[in-house]
């Protein structure tokens, strides 16, 4: 009788357990969230080896802006900024974007707020650059 009631208390016990060692192996899937684009990253993307949150959408923008889906580079571009607005590579790809629709008077803008943001030597002078193109 005892091994009975044993063997009915292990079979009402295993489903719970199961379900309980189930949801606690899947919560532990809810680490960090990173976008996973669709294409494969760009060998000469700049960002490709950085895996914080503003350093996945500079590289999702710069792979759109290579593809020439400037909408998209723009979105993700803006939630970047969002994140960090003091991030110099943000301006600069915005300002290309405005570049290519056009709008050479928001390009310099952007150039502008990416300088007074104290970028490091290599950043300065592709905004130089950028910026120079832009006066000829």
């Amino acid at each position: 009788m005892r091994d009975r009631c044993n063997k009915g208390l292990l079979q009402s016990l295993t489903r719970p357990i199961i379900l309980f060692l189930f949801a606690a192996i899947l919560s532990g899937c809810g680490g960090r969230v990173y976008y996973a684009p669709s294409e494969p990253v760009l060998v000469g993307s700049p960002y490709a080896d950085r895996e914080d949150a503003v350093g996945v959408l500079l590289n999702n923008a710069y792979q759109a802006i290579e593809a020439g889906l400037l909408e998209d580079a723009s979105g993700w571009l803006s939630r970047a900024m969002r994140i960090n607005p003091v991030e110099p590579a943000i301006y600069y790809h915005m300002a290309e974007i405005r570049i290519e629709q056009g709008d050479p008077d928001q390009a310099r803008q952007l150039l502008g707020r990416a300088l007074s943001l104290g970028p490091d030597q290599q950043m300065t002078h592709k905004l130089e650059v950028l910026l120079s193109s832009l006066e000829s």
